[in-house]
């Protein structure tokens, strides 16, 4: 009895040591987990580019105009070291750089606030009540993980251009939304707001609202108005395929998007909204001459920026003075490229003319079929009334058939016969060249329906060249063109295996040996 009473308090000592130490271990293993975690979604100059983004300053020169470090931007070279892309930083796109003279990195109060206001009603009208994450928008986001939804706040934007992919991951996600608590903290809300306005991407490879604003509108972010600025926050979710260079139209969806946004938001009334949307857009012309293309090679540059992006992160593009050689051939490139532009366009026109003809060839065999069918017609009911008529005479009758106080003379017994001959023959007739008709106005149909799809749609293709002995990409064209749709069909389509798998047939048979027999 005395040595249970003794045990008690040492058992019960072991139980609590064992639970503490057990709480710890999952305290710290958990913390570890997510360090981990962490980490493994980071790029590997993390502390660069966030010392970067909070604590960069600008400063003063000698001349007192205020500029930050110099960006020698990147260049792309072919095989042969010939330049295929120059990727300048935003602020060497403006115009006024052509003379020589180094701008002065914009300033929160160079953007209008109509920019401002139209970016955070579009994209997140909540901006300045939440600490960087939105309750609403994160359970929009967990379901988007599955759904392709959207739900990031602009503080997330920021982190995830300046620190993270486009991967969608939950590990992505959860380092997204733990790096926007600690951005909040170290940033005011007009600091986060002006920098994504200056890092995120606008289309045609331009970041930076200054770069955006000089190549749609041709001048500085300042001097935007109220339309421009709801159309460039209009196209920020897909700046490439919202273009207005793209087509006019779509410039004026996103515009009308951001406006409405706008007055729900609170920003801007119905009125000045409806008189706003009915104004034209002005485009710049520089933006006109460089959407046919700033880069040559425009399918290749967008992959090898994506790798750059990955590996170096976006802002080493524009700081580090990369010089980036690879393994294209540019000569071959342009080659494949005008052969699938014409190629695409010349099928597309032959389709437009197959159709065409098709259809009137078609309508001509009906009009025939009707006019034979008329004529068949004619002579049936020409027999018919002759024979009725004969057999009439024949007869040799003429009756009255009594109907209450009239009577039916036999002339119009025989107008009965005949109309009633005339029917049958016209019946069975129609009948006859039934199915031949409804053939007929099916083919019809389908050369009226070939003719309205290939006047709305187009042909796309791609092609990629691969030395075999080294793996090099001579060629990579992912589609017709790149400013319609940056889609990369050469790297990015799913398509069935369909005539790439006979190589793996045919090796197949050549590993047999020699006595293969080719039928």
């Amino acid at each position: 009895m005395c040595n249970c009473e003794k045990s008690r308090p040492s058992t019960m000592k072991f139980c609590k040591t064992s639970v503490r130490t057990l709480a710890l271990a999952f305290c710290f293993g958990g913390f570890a987990g997510f360090m981990h975690l962490l980490l493994s979604v980071l790029p590997p100059d993390f502390l660069d580019r966030w010392h970067k983004l909070v604590h960069e300053k600008e400063h003063k020169n000698e001349d007192g105009v205020i500029r930050k470090d110099s960006n020698a931007g990147t260049i792309i070279y072919d095989r042969y070291g010939i330049v295929i892309a120059t990727i300048v930083p935003p602020t060497s796109h403006m115009n006024g750089g052509k003379d020589g003279r180094t701008r002065r990195p914009l300033r929160a109060s160079d953007s209008p606030c109509y920019m401002w206001q139209a970016v955070v009603a579009s994209e997140d009208r909540r901006f300045f009540e939440h600490h960087g994450i939105d309750p609403k928008g994160v359970a929009r986001a967990a379901l988007s993980m599955t759904a392709g939804g959207g739900g990031s706040t602009i503080t997330q934007q920021l982190v995830k251009n300046v620190f993270l992919t486009n991967e969608r991951k939950w590990a992505r996600k959860i380092a997204e939304v733990f790096l926007a608590l600690l951005v909040e903290r170290q940033m005011s809300k007009w600091e986060i707001l002006h920098s994504y306005l200056n890092k995120i991407y606008w289309g045609h490879g331009m970041y930076g609202i200054e770069t955006a604003s000089a190549f749609y509108f041709g001048k500085h972010p300042s001097l935007l108005t109220l339309g421009e600025c709801a159309m460039l926050a209009g196209i920020i979710p897909a700046p490439e395929l919202l273009s207005p260079f793209r087509d006019p139209s779509r410039g004026k969806k996103p515009q009308a998007r951001a406006l409405r946004r706008m007055v729900e938001a609170g920003f801007l009334d119905a009125e000045t909204a409806a008189f706003t949307v009915n104004e034209p857009l002005a485009l710049g012309s520089d933006g006109l001459e460089a959407a046919s293309g700033p880069w040559r090679a425009p399918f290749f540059v967008s992959e090898v920026l994506y790798e750059l992006t990955q590996k170096y992160g976006r802002d080493a593009i524009f700081r580090d003075g990369l010089q980036v050689y690879t393994t294209l051939d540019l000569e071959r490139q342009e080659i494949a490229e005008k052969i699938i532009r014409e190629a695409a366009a010349e099928y597309d026109q032959e389709r437009l003319t197959l159709a065409e003809r098709g259809l009137v060839k078609a309508r001509e065999k009906v009009e025939d079929l009707y006019k034979v069918r008329h004529e068949e017609i004619n002579k049936g009911v020409a027999r018919a009334v002759a024979r009725v008529q004969a057999e009439w005479k024949r007869s040799n009758k003429n009756l009255a058939i009594m109907s209450g106080n009239s009577k039916i003379s036999s002339k119009a017994m025989l107008a009965q016969a005949v109309a009633a001959a005339s029917e049958k023959v016209n019946l069975n007739v129609v009948k006859k060249y039934s199915a031949a008709e409804k053939y007929l106005q099916g083919v019809v149909s389908s050369f009226e329906v070939e003719l309205k799809e290939g006047a709305q749609s187009r042909l796309e293709g791609a092609v990629v060249a691969i030395e075999p002995l080294n793996g090099a990409v001579r060629i990579l064209v992912g589609g017709r063109d790149y400013y319609e749709s940056s889609f990369n069909r050469a790297t990015l389509a799913f398509r069935p295996p369909a005539s790439t798998f006979k190589p793996i047939v045919y090796l197949a048979a050549l590993a047999e040996g020699p006595e293969v027999i080719f039928f």
